[in-house]
């Protein structure tokens, strides 16, 4: 098996549990793209950009590519952190 089918939460593969989104809104995978991401918190680029500079959401490269990690877009979408958030 490859790295990249990991980060994509190894699709098809019997009896994994795939990692990814808690709340089940978003389909499940480990790591999502920068533009991905912005889809799905309905967020502009800069914005999202923003975000990562201030070490509010952590990402993390594979080879050229900027993923967002499922668990830090679980973590925005909880209502306790949305709080923690740095003001703009």
């Amino acid at each position: 098996m490859q790295y990249y089918d990991m980060l994509r939460g190894m699709e098809g593969e019997k009896g994994h549990q795939p990692m990814g989104l808690k709340s089940g809104r978003f389909p499940e995978r480990a790591a999502y793209s920068v533009k991905e991401t912005c889809e799905l918190l309905g967020l502009s680029r800069s914005t999202l950009y923003r975000l990562i500079e201030r070490r509010a959401v952590r990402r993390v490269h594979v080879g050229r590519r900027s993923l967002i990690p499922a668990g830090e877009i679980d973590r925005l979408l909880e209502p306790d952190d949305a709080e923690g958030l740095p003001a703009s």
